[in-house]
């Protein structure tokens, strides 16, 4: 049931909405917490430690101005953190990863009729946006991006329709959808993580004829469609995507954010010592940007961790980050390597531009993968010994 009630998350998060759903999944996961934990021995070791230090140093700052604001973020914080520890008590993630890709199957069904119906634009400044399902058009760029995730597996696969289903979807969709979406983040790092796919995972497996083969046909599949959809349909490429092409850092490119991040920094330095060390507060970044209409977060999982934990805070994340990279090296199991990569690019690097630690969409994943892959790290080393 654990695994089922999991493979919920990418389709609640299109549910967003209906709020009692989302509540309702807290509440089952706190339940399976406590019974995965209770009255069970517990060997602690260097990830758990820097985990559980990152959550006093969350809680610490929830304690330096109690609101509603502040409680909803350190809940969301914490819900984050748990799932590390749920993830280490995943006994079969493979049987959870089936569950996982039938529930973007929907995700992409969703998001397909949503494009085809033209229901899931809207215009973010003079911009056309796909936005789907979605609150906000980042939260429908992470989906795709989670969907890249588990829906390669189809492409691995030896089965003709899934492989066809696995191409079309991650070749064709995920990234028009993107593009679309007004995405620039998350567009340059599909194309990063395709590359990887491509190249280190997938074609590994095969003679340089058929790599030259295979691209060449992905290559020119992908501009047909592109010049069928714009050049015979009319779309205007400007009406759906503005790029400052002459500088990255521009305003445009930014879309604010490089304001908000020096409104936020500024008060950040200013503060005392202790602050700084440990942290100002949970919702303070976003009192320093009132002048983005009722105000705006960080945009930046560094900056609302240095924000919000101090320095200590930042550096324990960042210590974090280098563990899992030590662990990956680690690791036989060359799917699991592979999906923790692939996560740990879309989390940190989009996490320059989003304070996905405030949120649970992507933080989800993330975190649980990272304890399933300490645990069969940990499994591996007792086999050997």
């Amino acid at each position: 049931m654990l695994y089922s009630l999991l493979a919920l998350k990418p389709i609640l998060d299109m549910m967003w909405k209906i709020k009692i759903l989302d509540i309702i999944f807290i509440l089952f996961i706190m339940i399976y917490y406590f019974k995965l934990y209770y009255k069970k021995k517990i060997k602690i070791d260097t990830l758990d430690l820097l985990i559980v230090f990152l959550a006093l140093l969350i809680f610490r700052s929830l304690l330096k101005g109690i609101n509603s604001e502040s409680i909803i973020i350190f809940l969301k914080m914490y819900l984050n953190l748990l799932f590390y520890f749920i993830g280490k008590k995943i006994i079969n993630y493979k049987k959870l990863e089936i569950k996982f890709l039938k529930a973007f199957e929907i995700v992409i069904f969703v998001n397909l009729l949503f494009l085809v119906t033209q229901k899931g634009f809207i215009y973010w400044g003079n911009v056309n946006t796909f936005k789907g399902p979605y609150y906000y058009k980042t939260d429908c760029a992470i989906a795709l991006s989670e969907a890249f995730i588990f829906l390669r597996f189809y492409l691995i696969s030896k089965v003709g329709k899934n492989r066809i289903k696995g191409f079309v979807s991650l070749f064709l969709f995920i990234p028009l959808t993107l593009f679309l979406a007004n995405s620039r983040a998350f567009l340059a790092i599909y194309l990063l993580v395709i590359f990887i796919f491509i190249f280190c995972e997938y074609y590994s497996k095969l003679s340089l004829k058929k790599v030259f083969f295979i691209t060449s046909n992905i290559v020119i599949s992908f501009f047909i469609f592109i010049i069928f959809k714009f050049e015979f349909i009319k779309i205007n490429f400007k009406k759906y995507l503005t790029i400052d092409f002459s500088n990255f850092f521009s305003e445009k490119n930014l879309q604010g954010r490089n304001i908000i991040w020096e409104g936020i920094y500024n008060k950040f330095t200013q503060s005392n010592l202790f602050d700084r060390l440990f942290g100002v507060n949970l919702y303070g970044d976003k009192l320093q940007t009132a002048f983005f209409k009722n105000g705006v977060h960080s945009h930046s999982i560094y900056l609302k961790l240095l924000f919000s934990t101090g320095y200590i805070g930042l550096s324990i994340y960042i210590m974090i980050q280098i563990i899992i990279l030590i662990e990956v090296r680690k690791i036989d199991d060359k799917q699991l390597k592979y999906t923790v990569i692939y996560l740990f690019l879309i989390y940190n690097i989009s996490g320059i531009v989003q304070h996905h630690i405030a949120f649970t969409q992507l933080s989800f994943f993330y975190f649980l993968y990272l304890g399933i892959l300490k645990e069969n790290n940990n499994k591996h080393y007792l086999l050997k010994a």
